[in-house]
């Protein structure tokens, strides 16, 4: 598979290169897929710059301008971007919401500028500006003319203007001479799209990976265990290394290294761009029952004197594998190098695997008489998945606040 990202440079009045736009491609260079939602292609964009393409190819060490769907800015997004090397574009159909512009303060915060895209004064929502560094003007819409006039009000409050969709001289000069500092368009520039090869990752192993990470008794040992298994994982968290403003006096030579170097929270912030760029579209509630089960299942195993809870919780994950990648539930197992007892659990229920999956099942349904794993009461049972719940929310918590 090839990673496909576009970038259209932004000049300034001596048209001088000083920060470049990303864009989504899909297969072959085609626009916007439209298997894919905007939050997953933004997720896709940030993950083939980050450890696909590398920022020093796409941009060198200039800005990077991505735009932002509402959902990923309510969200708190794991950037895994360095500040200085980000400029959020918040798009034209969002509106400043209580959410909203929490989130947009919070950005800033931490030290990312907000760009406000495709502005025009009557349509877009002014609660916007207040947390805006940079204002994108749209020709496409506006004149030229008009343009330079809202412009005047914005750069007396101190905003940085930028004309985008500029395609002839004319426009060029009746913005700059307006006083408006940065210029995008088809007259400059148009999109050139970069190509790499984009290493696969087994997201099962992701997925176990993150919700590892999320234990108060995670290890980097068993971190770099679960790495090691997938190849795609190991090249990308090795070149995530090459990221960190310290990478150039701190070399790595074993995974472990690497786990130190980009620490818990970087490493989570990756591994959630995997998911939600691998995930297209799939409802976010499928990834919390799936941890939901993983953890339930584990939970009873433990309960009941099992020593390795492990494939227990390998089998809840994996039993919604297939509704989350879009594929039937024998594809998904012949793809995956599982056990035997796993795969006779996911395909047939069978054993100790498929009678917890089971219970895990019935209890979803409401079944009661079904609800049974071997010595356990239903109180048991019923306080295994109230703590798997507050196991889930404090995960999931965890992912949208780093």
């Amino acid at each position: 598979m090839q990673a496909l990202v576009a970038r259209q440079s932004i000049v300034n009045a001596q048209m001088e290169v000083v920060a470049y736009e990303l864009l989504y491609r899909g297969l072959y260079g085609m626009a916007m897929a439209t298997d894919i939602d905007p939050a997953a292609a933004t997720s896709s964009l940030l993950l083939d710059a980050l450890l696909e393409l590398g920022y020093e190819q796409l941009a060198g060490g200039l800005p990077m301008h991505v735009n932002f769907p509402e959902n990923m800015l309510e969200g708190d997004a794991p950037l895994g971007v360095p500040p200085d090397r980000l400029i959020i574009e918040v798009l034209e159909s969002v509106r400043g919401t209580p959410n909203v512009l929490t989130a947009l303060a919070a950005f800033r915060q931490r030290g990312y500028r907000i760009a406000i895209d495709d502005y025009v004064p009557q349509s877009s929502d002014p609660a916007l500006l207040a947390q805006a560094d940079i204002v994108k003007l749209d020709l496409g819409v506006l004149s030229a003319e008009e343009a330079a006039a809202s412009a005047q009000d914005l750069l007396a409050q101190g905003k940085v203007c930028v004309a985008e969709k500029v395609e002839s001289r004319a426009q060029f000069v009746t913005c700059r001479d307006a006083g408006i500092q940065l210029y995008q368009g088809y007259f400059l520039q148009r999109p050139e799209t970069f190509y790499g090869r984009r290493v696969s990752v087994n997201c099962v192993t992701a997925v176990h990976l993150l919700a590892q990470l999320h234990r108060m008794d995670w290890s980097i040992r068993d971190a770099e265990r679960l790495i090691a298994s997938d190849a795609g994982l190991s090249y990308k968290l090795l070149r995530a290394v090459q990221t960190a403003s310290f990478y150039a006096t701190h070399q790595v030579s074993s995974l472990s290294q690497a786990i130190v170097v980009l620490g818990r929270d970087q490493l989570i912030r990756i591994l959630s761009l995997i998911m939600l760029s691998r995930f297209r579209g799939r409802p976010p509630e499928l990834m919390r029952t799936a941890l939901h089960r993983a953890r339930l299942c584990e939970l009873l195993a433990g309960r009941s004197g099992v020593d390795d809870c492990g494939p227990y919780f390998m089998v809840g994950l994996l039993s919604l594998m297939p509704a989350m990648l879009g594929e039937g539930v024998e594809e998904t197992v012949s793809s995956l190098p599982l056990s035997q007892d796993v795969r006779d659990a996911l395909l047939t229920r069978a054993g100790d695997l498929g009678t917890a999956l089971d219970c895990v099942d019935s209890l979803e349904r409401a079944d009661w008489s079904q609800v049974r794993f071997g010595a356990l009461s239903l109180t048991d049972i019923n306080t295994a998945y109230v703590e798997a719940c507050g196991w889930v929310e404090e995960s999931m918590a965890r992912v949208q606040t780093i």
